[in-house]
């Protein structure tokens, strides 16, 4: 799962019309299992449409999981 959001980071980093690759992030997200800290970063990610905020709010989710 972790190295999907990595993808999508990466992806962030390189598209030039990022709408697709948002919306399947978001589609990532619904199903991971969220506990406070995940649910406030994938609630940014969802309600954001600033690419630099969505791919730096997921950087933070990256982290955050791999620290767990």
């Amino acid at each position: 799962m972790h190295e999907e959001l990595i993808e999508y980071y990466e992806a962030l980093k390189l598209c030039e019309d990022c709408e697709e690759i948002i919306t399947k992030l978001r589609e990532h997200l619904a199903l991971i299992n969220k506990d406070s800290i995940v649910s406030k970063k994938v609630n940014i990610i969802n309600n954001s449409n600033n690419v630099n905020v969505i791919r730096e709010t997921l950087f933070q989710l990256i982290f955050y999981l791999y620290g767990k």
